[in-house]
């Protein structure tokens, strides 16, 4: 039996697709996965919260926070080279 995950970025096509599913116009989702980079808007948090209530549970996919961290610091260098 395969799973259907949906891939939640908590946007305008991401949830159109978790309430057409809910709704049973689209392939039925048995949970979602938000990759959360823990510096998200609190909108966000609270956009989730709700979508969460409706049925199913949304996996925050999290990665360290030292990989943010390093990616932060990997475009700030970026842009002062570009800006130079």
């Amino acid at each position: 039996m395969k799973t259907h995950i949906l891939n939640l970025g908590a946007g305008v096509q991401s949830t159109a697709l978790y309430l057409m599913s809910l709704d049973g116009e689209v392939q039925k989702f048995d949970a979602a996965i938000f990759a959360d980079t823990q510096e998200e808007p609190e909108d966000v948090y609270r956009h989730l919260e709700w979508m969460e209530s409706l049925v199913f549970l949304i996996h925050p996919g999290l990665r360290p926070r030292r990989f943010w961290q390093e990616q932060r610091r990997r475009t700030e260098a970026m842009h002062e080279r570009v800006q130079g």
